[in-house]
């Protein structure tokens, strides 16, 4: 932790309305009462639903015996081997879906670090539809188990001309199609999804909230969403949420073909990255890695929840509720912004990011004031990571 710095909180998923979320002093051990019931496996490690995808249990099962990679592998979007199908007619004559281009990618996310990269450009056709297909040859130094990452930048479509007066905005995801030595080894890797990133109109790293408008009588309106407009980081996941944790492929010593297979909307690629995969530590773990670090006992921080800087849909929006004095700000006769989520935010995978800062160095607890009505006798699930972790 560093004083003053800011923090990146993503959160991931089910139907929840979020009000606003609490960083607290740590209480003693007589001043917290653990909820009823196990907690085992509801935040981290493979969901329990992943039993119903029968055929990547079954992948996972064949590879069982061996253990993950050490290193990432880094695949430049480029050094491609073979591009198949990716030329069409238009008015010029023969063109292509490639180019190349470079731009200024975000590497970090907190401190805001860019790098000059030259990527590849996988542009729309004349119809504004993706075609075609890009096959990279990667040295694997030895057996090893990875999870696929892309670092890329969401394009409108331009219909395969240069004239941009006739590009489209788009809000859809980017769909692509991934097979290790010509084959895909599982279904979902036929069918990656790849999200636009949203934020509200006017955000900037400053000022996270962005343009907030009001009507003539002071009623606050949901804000506007435009694209976030910078390279992101995702893994390859299961697209209907399913399998909980980024998907797996085992990769054995030597040379592998992996094909990636541009199916829906336009994008920029910065990187393919194999990732060597890790298992996230127990809290008994953490803490112990922590003990000498003091608990904070300042002041209670709070955020709303309605101040999400970056969201994986346009549809996550604030809201106004003013039937209810707990949640903040209210008004009992003007629509204020209060809340997000409700049932917009109810589609697996997708999230919700915050930026917020602490004033010091110290172990938090965390608390969230939130209202979950619309599953009866049932369970809403949330993930939670800090500065991507």
């Amino acid at each position: 932790m560093n004083s003053g710095k800011f923090r990146i909180l993503a959160v991931v998923i089910v139907t929840v309305l979020m009000v606003s979320i609490f960083a607290l002093p740590i209480a003693s051990a007589d001043e917290v009462q653990a909820p009823g019931g196990s907690s085992e496996d509801t935040m981290g490690g493979t969901s329990s639903g992943a039993s119903v995808s029968a055929e990547y249990e079954g992948y996972l099962a064949s590879i069982a015996q061996y253990g993950y990679a050490k290193k990432d592998i880094v695949i430049d979007p480029l050094a491609y081997k073979q591009a198949d199908g990716c030329e069409y007619e238009s008015a010029d004559g023969t063109s292509s879906v490639l180019s190349e281009q470079i731009f200024e990618v975000l590497t970090d996310t907190v401190t805001r670090k860019k790098e000059s990269m030259n990527c590849l450009v996988w542009r729309d056709n004349t119809t504004f539809q993706q075609q075609g297909s890009l096959t990279y040859e990667v040295v694997v130094p030895e057996d090893g188990i990875y999870q696929i990452a892309f670092t890329y930048l969401p394009l409108k479509k331009t219909g395969g001309t240069a004239d941009e007066s006739d590009d489209k905005n788009s809000t859809n995801a980017i769909e692509l199609g991934l097979k290790i030595d010509g084959k895909t080894l599982y279904s979902g890797l036929d069918a990656l999804s790849l999200p636009r990133m949203f934020v509200n109109n006017g955000s900037t790293y400053e000022n996270p909230v962005g343009t907030i408008r009001v009507d003539t009588i002071g009623n606050e309106l949901t804000p506007e969403q435009v694209e976030y407009g910078e390279f992101v980081t995702k893994y390859a996941v299961d697209p209907v949420g399913v399998v909980a944790d980024p998907y797996k492929v085992l990769l054995t010593a030597g040379t592998h073909l992996i094909t990636v297979d541009s199916v829906y909307e336009p994008f920029a690629l910065a990187s393919i990255t194999l990732k060597a995969p890790t298992d996230v530590i127990s809290y008994e773990e953490y803490t112990a890695a922590n003990s000498g670090v003091a608990d904070y006992s300042g002041d209670v921080i709070e955020f709303e929840g309605e101040d999400a800087w970056i969201k994986s849909t346009n549809s996550l929006v604030s809201k106004s509720d003013n039937g209810s004095a707990n949640v903040t700000p209210n008004s009992p006769v003007k629509s204020i912004l209060n809340y997000i989520g409700n049932t917009n935010w109810q589609v697996p995978g997708d999230t919700l990011t915050w930026k917020i800062e602490v004033p010091a160095d110290g172990l938090y607890t965390l608390g969230v004031n939130y209202k979950q009505s619309y599953i009866i006798d049932g369970f809403t699930y949330r993930s939670l990571s800090i500065d991507g972790e």
